[in-house]
């Protein structure tokens, strides 16, 4: 799926990649995950094929309450099952409880990555340089000493940051820190839960790893 995005993204003037994006999406089968009817939709509503699109739009507003709070919003804008409103209102949210670790760098807000601010950051890290021609991305990926965190950097912007240590706490209370139900994939390595932009892996019924992505 993430293929076929980008391969959409590398289109230009000279170049339309979207039908050959558009066929890969909708050659995959199995039990897709929601973000593959959604990616699948937007690219339809692209050309005129909007109709296509409604038919996904309606299937995700279907399970509404379980599509994080951005997703949502837009599911519920484009689907024509019922009003907007009562779409929205169909999630119940609840206070959640503050993230029980730190990531390695703070998430309020976007900064650019300045000489003097990266040697700050990331001092005694090690920094390993990376320049994706094709796509037009450079950057690097921070590792910590201990090897238990890690932090990519793209364009001067941090964009991800994983912590890979047993975390401070049970499978069972992941949901109380998010405020709304998570989003659960079965990987190779083990479940994903997913909260809004970050989640954590679990193995063996104990969360692992823990994922921040930039929105």
């Amino acid at each position: 799926m993430l293929d076929a995005l980008a391969l959409y993204e590398q289109s230009d003037a000279g170049i339309d990649l979207w039908p050959a994006a558009v066929q890969r999406l909708e050659t995959l089968d199995g039990d897709m995950p929601s973000a593959w009817r959604y990616n699948l939709a937007r690219l339809l509503e692209i050309r005129p094929r909007s109709g296509e699109a409604s038919i996904h739009w309606n299937r995700l507003a279907q399970n509404a309450a379980r599509l994080p709070a951005p997703f949502r919003k837009t599911v519920c804008i484009r689907q024509s099952l019922k009003p907007a409103g009562d779409c929205l209102e169909s999630a119940p949210t609840t206070a959640a409880k503050a993230l029980p670790w730190r990531w390695p760098v703070t998430t309020e807000g976007a900064f650019p990555l300045t000489p003097t601010l990266r040697s700050r950051l990331f001092r005694e890290w090690e920094a390993i340089p990376f320049d994706w021609y094709r796509a037009k991305l450079y950057g690097f990926i921070h590792r910590s000493p201990d090897r238990r965190a890690a932090v990519m950097e793209m364009d001067q912007y941090i964009q991800l940051q994983v912590i890979k240590t047993k975390l401070p706490l049970s499978i069972q209370q992941l949901p109380t820190f998010c405020p709304q139900p998570l989003t659960k994939r079965r990987l190779l390595s083990g479940e994903l839960h997913s909260c809004e932009n970050w989640a954590v892996l679990v193995r063996e019924d104990q969360p692992v790893e823990a994922w921040w992505i930039t929105r």
